[in-house]
């Protein structure tokens, strides 16, 4: 069965340092974000270059009516100084079906209130060949400002982060293979050890649906002990802006040699 990725994160991208947010699509990092607060700590993630062209704030809300709103609002809770940041998914037909709210430096009440007011205001998008979403901001004042960013994009890794080889810290396993029938199909070291890479298909659960090995020509009873123990580890879900979704990773597996 060919696997059909939400979203691909190969190796490369499980190799980022923990807590970084690189650029991608001529994003620049978290500028693209209209974020003010840290990374998620532990997390490799990227800026999303999806859409290709973002759209403007008016193509998304009704842009004069809601800020007009939102500064009557912001004198009644005293003209505190702010913003907030809200997630927008849109569905291919342009359905905007969820809104969530990102950060913010705002009262609470205030900003939860903002965030129904731009549900009120929406607008439907443009329609798209796939799923998508981007980041609405709204910064107060009596002029406010509307600005749509970039989603970040965080990819799935084992919970053990001793999992992948080489990617994250690296690991040794038992003799999880019959080391007789992959003699010499491995890269290898003294010993017998060697590394495969393995792709696996995850849910928004972060529980493998699908699991298979690539660059190795071996088979047999050896290949399906390492599928049978990668589809028992357990993932942290990918994200789209805290949102956890369907993913494809492929991540090297170092195994240590039998005796």
């Amino acid at each position: 069965m060919t696997l059909r990725p939400s979203i691909i994160l190969l190796a490369a991208l499980l190799a980022l340092p923990a807590c970084s947010t690189t650029a991608a699509g001529g994003a620049g990092g978290r500028q693209a974000l209209l974020s003010d607060g840290p990374t998620a700590p532990g997390r490799p993630c990227r800026v999303s270059p999806a859409p290709a062209r973002l759209p403007s704030a008016a193509a998304l809300v009704d842009s004069a009516a809601l800020t007009q709103a939102a500064v009557a609002l912001w004198r009644e809770a005293g003209a505190p100084r702010g913003h907030v940041l809200l997630a927008m998914a849109y569905e291919r037909d342009g359905t905007n079906v969820r809104r969530d709210l990102l950060e913010h430096r705002l009262p609470q009440e205030l900003a939860d209130t903002l965030q129904k007011l731009v549900f009120a205001h929406r607008r439907a998008a443009e329609p798209a060949e796939h799923d998508w979403g981007v980041r609405l901001r709204m910064d107060l004042d009596e002029e406010p400002v509307l600005r749509v960013g970039r989603r970040e994009v965080c990819a799935a890794h084992p919970r053990d982060t001793r999992v992948a080889g080489g990617a994250l810290g690296g690991a040794a396993f038992g003799d999880v293979r019959e080391r007789e029938a992959v003699s010499g199909l491995l890269p290898s070291t003294p010993g017998g050890a060697g590394t495969v890479w393995v792709r696996v298909a995850l849910d928004a659960g972060g529980n493998v649906t699908e699991a298979q090995l690539e660059r190795t020509l071996a088979r047999g009873t050896w290949e399906r002990r390492v599928i049978s123990y990668v589809r028992a580890i357990s993932f942290v879900p990918a994200t789209e802006d805290g949102w956890p979704v369907p993913a494809q990773i492929t991540f090297p597996l170092r195994l240590s040699g039998g005796r």
